[in-house]
């Protein structure tokens, strides 16, 4: 897919060159208008430039909390469309946030619905202001406030210096073509090529489609169709059918955003493309009632029927209107649509699920990612570690802790003599692939977003170290299993219980994710394994006192004892990370309450 868009890209660019240089030759006005489209896009590139910076704050927080309601979505996606006036953004946005497991399917269907609806704002700013007044007066000083905000250094006022840099080439740009149609109307009258009836409506159409693939943006072919209709370039009839087209063919750019997304964002870029095909077939067939539904509506709200710059926006908020309206109805059948043309595939376990270039976009859902994908990395370590010392992964907590005299009876033949294949198999991989997204996303972000990304990666450093101090217990507890040592055996399987233990209640912590308590439930498994830890020294040295192990076995079970408890400290280390750091309702004064290891060992001297 990342070859087809490259492809596309570097066969397109050429053509398009040579386009405008037979443009340019053939007409000295073409320039101005080409200069005019280019400065608009530039415009919008800058615009949604500005709004990506603030994306690390409000617009990605509201997007989450804002698509759990189907009306929400649909708010939101109006909403944010009419403010950032790009329904790329948004959409784009929604895409990386879907596939970062941020948002639900059915709430970025909402989103891209009513983002539909918010685009359509863009003719009417175009049409009432852009084509009335003379806009340029006005781009100038908000140009230069522009420029004067981008030099700075900080962050937020960069974004608002992008942004005003932006709406002053949005209508600079607009000027520009407005100016280079005027002039172009003296050499050629483009009304000449107008086609009535089908026919027309056909073709101009796929012109509508092919001029908003080749730039990227309907706000652009819109601004071009407004124009080129104000000036009587192009025929009414013939101008609705290419903002229908239009509308169709801005698909494109969420098809090209999903490319590398996982399959939830390729189910919202397929939910994009069909709504708005479907919406534009049925515009199509409905042409003549949504002529005099314009008409009516005009008449009502006092728009000159003569007008039809705004006649054109008002038909394309109406076909919007209307082909949301045919959705709502369905849109469960819809999302199940979706997941049955676009089926999940069962993904390597070694391999990144939620990783990949459409969340990398923004900061928010790179951070979500890598934290989904390490705690598939804890579920890995936790699966090889229990199969390691022999303990099934599908035993509840409560069953295990109250039937450990089956655990120590359970044959030694299910103790792993190494682990080291399966870390190297299944855990490496996938840790080298997030290790590795870290170190490709740390480009364009904050201080503080490195370092969140740098405390979850430290979490895989934990479960690391924690795999190969078991690996290094693995041969003692398999021999000593075996034992004739009823001594040596019995303290072996405890160690082998512990890590069970440990697993278990974190998985228990994990699982009780709405306890207010959550961020202290580490606690009390802490300090049991400090006081384990010392309890199984003194637990040795009495045993060699009573000459039941001898000094071989004391000194083996002194340091498998000690790799057990760094194992399952770094275990406790990377879960304090993943399943209770991150708890966004935990407050500072909270997570100060949470007990370090000094503070634990005081305890413990104090008991």
């Amino acid at each position: 897919m990342v070859i087809i868009k490259k492809g596309w890209e570097r066969a397109s660019l050429p053509i398009l060159a040579l386009l405008l240089i037979l443009g340019f030759w053939w007409s000295s006005d073409f320039i101005v208008i080409a200069a005019g489209v280019a400065i608009f896009l530039l415009g919008m590139q800058a615009l949604e430039g500005g709004f990506r910076t603030f994306t690390g704050g409000l617009l990605d927080k509201v997007l989450q909390y804002s698509t759990d309601r189907i009306w929400k979505s649909l708010l939101f996606g109006i909403v944010s469309t009419t403010f950032v006036q790009s329904s790329t953004l948004v959409s784009v946005l929604s895409i990386s946030f879907l596939s970062a497991g941020l948002i639900s399917l059915g709430g970025g269907i909402g989103v891209i619905l009513g983002a539909n609806l918010g685009t359509t704002t863009g003719a009417w700013l175009i049409a009432v202001f852009g084509l009335k007044t003379s806009v340029a007066t006005y781009a100038m000083p908000v140009l230069a406030m522009g420029a004067l905000l981008v030099f700075q250094r900080a962050k937020v006022w960069k974004g608002a210096g992008y942004i005003l840099v932006g709406v002053g080439f949005f209508f600079l740009g607009i000027d520009f073509i407005k100016e280079g149609f005027e002039s172009f109307k003296s050499d050629i009258d483009l009304v000449q090529f107008a086609m009535p009836g089908l026919l027309g409506l056909l073709v101009y159409t796929v012109v509508g489609i092919v001029a908003t693939v080749v730039m990227q943006s309907s706000h652009a072919s819109i601004v071009l169709i407004l124009t080129a209709l104000s000036l009587d370039q192009v025929t009414y009839q013939n101008s609705l059918a290419l903002a229908i087209g239009s509308n169709v063919g801005t698909t494109i750019t969420a098809m090209l955003s999903s490319i590398g997304a996982q399959v939830e964002g390729r189910r919202l870029a397929g939910a994009h493309v069909v709504f708005n095909l479907a919406t534009g077939i049925v515009a199509l067939v409905l042409i003549q009632p949504l002529i005099l539904a314009v008409d009516w509506l005009c008449g009502v709200v006092n728009i000159n029927q003569s007008d039809y710059t705004l006649k054109l926006a008002m038909f394309h908020t109406i076909f919007n209107v209307l082909g949301v309206a045919l959705v709502l109805p369905f849109l469960k059948q819809f999302e199940l649509f979706l997941l049955n043309v676009f089926p999940a595939s069962t993904p390597s376990q070694s391999q990144p699920v939620f990783l990949n270039r459409s969340v990398a976009k923004y900061p928010d859902t790179a951070i979500e990612a890598i934290h989904n994908e390490t705690e598939r990395l804890y579920d890995i370590s936790a699966e090889i570690i229990l199969t390691g010392v022999g303990i099934q992964g599908s035993e509840t907590l409560s069953s295990y802790l109250s039937n450990k005299e089956v655990s120590r009876s359970k044959s030694d033949a299910l103790i792993s003599n190494s682990i080291s294949d399966e870390y190297t198999l299944e855990f490496k991989p996938l840790y080298e692939g997030i290790v590795e997204f870290i170190c490709r996303t740390g480009s364009d972000t904050t201080l503080q977003e490195i370092e969140q990304m740098h405390e979850i990666r430290m979490a895989g450093i934990y479960l690391s170290e924690a795999i190969m101090s078991i690996n290094q217990f693995l041969e003692n507890l398999k021999r000593y299993l075996a034992s004739k040592n009823q001594y040596a055996k019995h303290e072996y399987n405890e160690l082998r219980l512990l890590v069970g233990r440990v697993l278990f209640e974190i998985e228990a912590v994990r699982n009780d994710s709405l306890n207010e308590m959550n961020v202290l439930s580490l606690d009390e498994l802490k300090l049991m394994l400090e006081s384990n830890d010392l309890e199984k020294y003194s637990a040795i040295e009495s045993l060699i006192r009573s000459d039941d192990i001898d000094a071989s076995i004391a000194t083996s079970l002194i340091s498998d004892s000690g790799d057990v408890h760094m194992a399952c400290k770094q275990i406790l280390r990377a879960a304090q990370i993943l399943f209770v750091s991150r708890e966004k309702d935990v407050g500072i004064g909270e997570q100060s309450m949470v007990l370090d290891e000094s503070e634990i060992r005081n305890i413990l001297k104090g008991r």
